[in-house]
């Protein structure tokens, strides 16, 4: 995507629909979409983000309108193939992620030829949403009727299918399916998304079992890719062992970063700051294990839920619904991603820069987080940039004696876990088994968190 959309995307608040509750239920969103479609239906919305924007954001936004028309006029084309189709959708779906929804696109579907069409077949373009029904937060919303309220969900494929004059339907269903695009969802085991009330993103990961730790075979292998690594660093990674993750839980999709911390607690730590565009996307640092659980807490309070840690030290009963650290065996399970290899894109570690910062490539700093592959649970930043708090408390022996299903950690030591590795460490530690430990009120320019909750 041109730079120049990302720019516009973070400066340019559409009346303020950023404002909007997108995940829940439907009913959840009555009022906030009754009343940001108020205006729209007697035509004056759309001259009220008129008015409040100056002139500059004007030419902004016609720039970013255009770059709109072009994919979706591209995407018209009756010659384009998958790759090429694939590649447009995912401008779309990335020009969306930037804070230009729903107001632009409405605008947009409101002022097309095919408004009438939408209203009379919704049905042919997306989901109709009724007040009890689960919204996708991916998705376009579009108020259908008020009484009784009913909500289309548009996919973009959708979206762009209405504006590039294709009113009988989406065609290329069968190439979304193959690309591995977003096509309409049919699915019911979809994968949910939470979204909290400063955009933090968390994915929705299913319970499941996998093999945690390091085999010695394949610590043999490691060491033949790089002979100068010491075989006892990976002692605390043995035995490997079966462990069952019983409970679904969801997780950040990537780390926290500078702009999200400041923004609930008040300041930001980081060493690595910048004053380019884009810089609240670094990743916060020197954050202790106890910085970030009060971030947890204040979050769960901003957000109406049930803190989970009591005196910044202790979880409370099981059963809130707060924000939290995850635990050890929860970031592997979800780094892992159903892998079982050396990385979770397999035992090529010449291929970890990718996906990861670290220190043959991240120029002994930090990076914008969601810059690398993620991995096949949509993760970003598991491995590199920084390390990752978990919940656990750090016993180098624990894997002899852990609990096979949701182990919780050892007894209070002196040191938390952390996992993943940093922008300083080599390939050896930035792999899904790799563990490390520092004291909970430690601080350091490669310690960062994301975030894990129980219910959505």
């Amino acid at each position: 995507m041109p730079p120049r959309l990302k720019i516009v995307g973070e400066e340019i608040l559409m009346c303020g629909l950023k404002s909007m509750p997108v995940a829940g239920k439907a009913f959840e969103v009555i009022d906030a979409v009754r009343t940001r479609h108020a205006m729209l239906a007697h035509g004056e919305r759309l001259e009220e983000i008129e008015r409040q924007m100056s002139r500059v954001d004007r030419q902004l936004r016609d720039l970013v309108e255009e770059e709109i028309r072009m994919t979706l006029q591209r995407l018209g084309e009756p010659a384009l193939d998958g790759p090429a189709l694939t590649a447009e959708i995912r401008n779309l779906r990335s020009i969306q992620q930037q804070g230009w929804e729903p107001a632009l696109f409405e605008g947009l579907l409101r002022n097309s030829s095919h408004w009438n069409e939408l209203k009379s077949r919704p049905q042919h373009y997306g989901r109709v949403l009724e007040a009890q029904a689960m919204i996708d937060p991916d998705g376009i919303h579009v108020l259908i009727d008020a009484e009784p309220l009913r909500v289309l969900e548009l996919t973009p494929f959708a979206f762009a299918a209405l504006l590039a004059n294709q009113s009988q339907g989406v065609p290329g269903a069968e190439i979304q399916a193959k690309a591995d695009i977003w096509a309409f969802p049919t699915s019911a085991d979809r994968r949910k998304t939470l979204i909290s009330s400063i955009g933090l993103k968390l994915v929705r990961i299913e319970p499941g079992s996998f093999q945690m730790g390091t085999t010695k075979e394949q610590i043999d292998q490691f060491l033949g890719l790089f002979p100068d690594t010491g075989r006892e660093g990976f002692d605390d990674e043995q035995p490997q062992h079966p462990v069952q993750i019983t409970r679904p839980f969801y997780l950040g999709i990537h780390p926290v970063t500078q702009g999200q911390y400041k923004a609930i607690m008040g300041s930001n730590p980081s060493g690595f700051k910048g004053w380019f565009k884009g810089s609240n996307d670094l990743p916060v640092e020197i954050v202790s294990w106890l910085d970030a659980v009060s971030f947890c807490n204040k979050l769960s309070e901003k957000d109406k839920r049930t803190p989970l840690y009591r005196n910044g030290t202790d979880i409370a009963a099981v059963g809130g619904n707060g924000y939290r650290l995850p635990s050890e065996a929860e970031w592997e399970y979800a780094c892992r991603a159903g892998s079982a290899t050396l990385f979770p894109f397999g035992d090529d570690a010449g291929k970890l820069g990718e996906h990861a910062w670290y220190f043959s490539n991240s120029q002994s700093k930090t990076h914008q987080v969601g810059q690398k592959s993620p991995n096949a649970w949509g993760l970003y930043d598991l491995l590199g940039n920084v390390w990752e708090w978990c919940d656990d408390w750090y016993h180098e022996n624990y894997y002899d004696w852990s609990s096979a299903a949701d182990p919780p950690g050892p007894p209070r030591t002196s040191h938390r876990v952390l996992r993943g590795g940093s922008w300083g460490n080599d390939a050896g530690y930035c792999r899904p088994a790799a563990r490390n430990s520092y004291p909970p009120e430690g601080r350091d320019s490669y310690l960062g968190f994301r975030v894990a909750a129980d219910q959505g």
